[in-house]
């Protein structure tokens, strides 16, 4: 048998596969890392990609709003932030005039000890660090149209602001190709209603992983001339968290960059047939909403009819639309984003439809199963994905099913990384 070791979790999974059988264990590729996280977070600064210097940019006299990615990605924004707050101190901007929103996108709010985490004790002792508004119309601003008629319903004090920086990572993503850039605006600090607009557009594309220039990105970076991002500081980071590079500046010249260092680290090329292909959604462990990333990001390298076995903890079950695991559900996809495209139906219930017809357009495809502890198997039932008791179970499932000559590959990060033949 092949011993293979996987990350459920916060804990380590053994599985055991015969040995005739393994194939491939597919994992983030190493790099090289800069020797000191602040200096390269300070040389991305003061050498800003298809901006000026922000120093040059802003003055003490605006209000400035840094808006964070939230506790689902894990960047070092706290390093981040603290530099950045060293740049903007030089040129005399007063605390007072510096907010930070921490940008939910549809995710629940984040604790006060999760704000800490992500932008640093001292910075949530000195500074307002408040969650984006994104459920309450009432709470929220109308910013208008953007030019495909979309209304924006922004966060308040987004739309209060003078300068908006975005802070955040670049790693692969379903709906928009990758992280970062102008994703931190839509559907980071948006309503739910405006998120869902964006998200019926990258479900009728298809799988978007890993594809910078896809339609679905490119009509949300339009929209920012709605709500406006006048700077972004941009991360690409390592599976054991360590930051491999900075990129700073416009929206999308940097943006672009950035992903190609994404590439570098989660992009990964399969060199094998996949028969069936063992998935840990780490580091998406959430929720189901989460780790559904890893189905989509690891399916381009299953063939039609091939298996895909998710394993992921799910701490927090479902997530934060219930309805998602029934769209999962559905066997007519395509029929029901085409439906609500052309009846112009886009409200918040969208949302979870858009982001679950995407995976079944995957179950349609190709064969999933789920192991999860935090799942039920009532649930597991109405995603229409197989339920095995253990990983044992499925393997052997697996085995019948393809026969002795079944290629198993196992995949370390599927909530992060995302597989291409």
């Amino acid at each position: 048998m092949e011993k293979i070791k996987i990350p459920y979790g916060n804990d380590i999974l053994e599985i055991n596969i015969p040995k005739n059988n393994f194939s491939e264990l597919l994992i983030p590729n190493k790099t090289k890392l800069p020797k000191n996280d602040k200096l390269e977070i300070s040389n991305a600064l003061e050498n800003p990609i298809g901006s000026r210097n922000i120093e040059e940019m802003v003055n003490k006299e605006q209000k400035i709003t840094i808006i964070c990615e939230d506790i689902t990605r894990y960047a070092h924004t706290d390093t981040m932030i603290s530099v950045l707050i060293d740049k903007l101190k030089k040129v005399d901007i007063p605390d007072k005039n510096i907010k930070i929103v921490m940008a939910l996108g549809s995710h629940r709010p984040m604790t006060k000890e999760e704000k800490i985490k992500k932008v640093g004790k001292e910075i949530f002792n000195r500074f307002e660090v408040i969650n984006s508004k994104n459920k309450d119309k009432n709470r929220l601003i109308d910013a208008g149209l953007t030019q495909k008629g979309v209304r924006v319903w922004l966060d308040p004090v987004v739309y209060d602001s003078d300068f908006k920086i975005g802070i955040g990572s670049i790693e692969p993503h379903t709906a928009a190709g990758y992280t970062g850039g102008g994703k931190i605006i839509y559907p980071g600090v948006v309503g739910e209603e405006t998120v869902s607009n964006f998200h019926i557009i990258s479900a009728s594309l298809g799988n978007l992983t890993g594809n910078v220039n896809n339609q679905a990105r490119l009509t949300m970076e339009k929209w920012i001339d709605t709500v406006g991002l006048d700077y972004i500081i941009n991360a690409v980071v390592t599976p054991e968290n360590k930051i491999y590079k900075v990129v700073a500046g416009n929206f999308i010249e940097a943006h672009r960059i950035g992903a190609k260092y994404s590439k570098e680290v989660w992009g990964i090329k399969s060199r094998k047939r996949i028969d069936c292909a063992i998935v840990s959604s780490y580091p998406a462990d959430m929720d189901l909403w989460q780790a559904g990333k890893a189905i989509v990001n690891c399916e381009m390298a299953i063939p039609d009819d091939g298996f895909l076995i998710l394993i992921s903890p799910c701490y927090e079950g479902v997530g934060p639309h219930p309805k998602y695991i029934d769209y999962i559900g559905n066997n007519e996809p395509e029929k029901l984003i085409k439906e609500t495209k052309e009846g112009n139906k886009i409200t918040e219930e969208v949302l979870p439809l858009a982001v679950g017809l995407a995976v079944a357009r995957v179950r349609k495809r190709i064969n999933i199963a789920i192991i999860s502890s935090g799942l039920t198997r009532d649930e597991i039932k109405r995603s229409g994905f197989f339920y095995f008791e253990n990983i044992e179970e499925a393997i052997n499932f697996c085995l019948k099913k393809y026969g002795t000559r079944a290629n198993i590959a196992t995949v370390t990060m599927g909530g992060g990384s995302f597989i291409y033949k």
